[in-house]
């Protein structure tokens, strides 16, 4: 995972904002509906899995890029998934785009530095950001009252862009979604499913703990099950009962150990077994150990 690219954001708001309007008084703007036919090509031409459900024309006009003066347009646009967009086309170069929350991050940092802050995003569905990771997580089966949310980089992997959201309550999950030239969904986890992926959250809306390895460990020490995790496998989460079910391997526990761990709020009672109960119970399947 690397750091996004503040310095290639900052190029491309700057070609944006200082884009002389090529309209005319024989020109006139185009259509609502033109503006959205446009910005779902330039999703396309650039590969990006976004069905765009609005758009605007943020600017219009001539700017240099790379020493030469070129027509540059550029789009903000809103995507079925909930995120949004800043797409520029700017012709003989490629089209190149960014995230609403990536220009965020580069708006605050000018704050900061106290330079001339970047625009943001302003369509009605973009415009507030823990509104928009809200409906994120809400669609893709997650609900979340947002209260803090950070840009943690780029996957390189999955060429996405991820966010840490923290909810009330302490719970907090982390956005992946596309970046320009990839075709993945934008998709979410948990941050103890972030966690066992080696993405750390660090942020919680009440200053407690976010759920981590040791909270697991915890739960088995404070349960009385004997086990010097050597690695630790997160196997899911019950729908109804709501707890979190993890897979240990410790010497303690030759048959294996699967642990079924109440936390953030759920009422059902802790349960552990070895890997044969837990696969004739549940159909779960180890992996850490070897079932005999």
């Amino acid at each position: 995972m690397r750091l996004l690219s503040r310095i290639s954001i900052l190029v491309l708001l700057a070609v944006a904002q200082t884009a002389v309007p090529s309209y005319g008084k024989a020109k006139a703007p185009p259509s609502k509906e033109q503006v959205m036919a446009d910005a779902a090509t330039l999703v396309r031409s650039i590969n990006l899995s976004c069905e765009v459900s609005d758009a605007a024309l943020f600017n219009d006009g001539q700017a240099v890029v790379n020493g030469k003066e070129v027509h540059v347009r550029t789009f903000e646009t809103a995507c079925k998934s909930g995120i949004g967009y800043f797409l520029v086309e700017q012709e003989p170069e490629p089209v190149v785009g960014f995230s609403c929350i990536a220009a965020d991050a580069t708006r605050a940092a000018d704050v900061a530095s106290g330079n001339p802050p970047g625009p943001s995003c302003s369509l009605p569905v973009n415009a507030d950001l823990k509104a928009m990771a809200a409906n994120i997580l809400k669609g893709l089966g997650s609900s979340c009252a947002v209260t803090k949310f950070h840009t943690m980089g780029e996957e390189t992997s999955t060429h996405s862009e991820l966010t840490e959201v923290a909810c009330t309550g302490g719970t907090g999950f982390v956005i992946a979604n596309p970046l320009p030239g990839s075709t993945r969904p934008i998709s979410v986890q948990s941050c103890v499913e972030a966690f066992q992926h080696g993405i750390r959250c660090t942020m919680s809306s009440t200053g407690a703990p976010l759920i981590t390895e040791q909270t697991f460990n915890n739960a088995l020490a404070q349960n009385h099950v004997p086990c010097t995790v050597e690695a630790l496998h997160l196997m899911g989460r019950e729908t109804v009962k709501q707890r979190h079910i993890v897979e240990f391997r410790c010497k303690e526990q030759p048959n294996g150990l699967v642990a079924f761990i109440p936390l953030e709020g759920a009422k059902a009672p802790f349960e552990s077994m070895d890997c044969a109960t837990a696969g004739a119970r549940a159909r779960l399947i180890c992996t850490l150990t070897q079932v005999r």
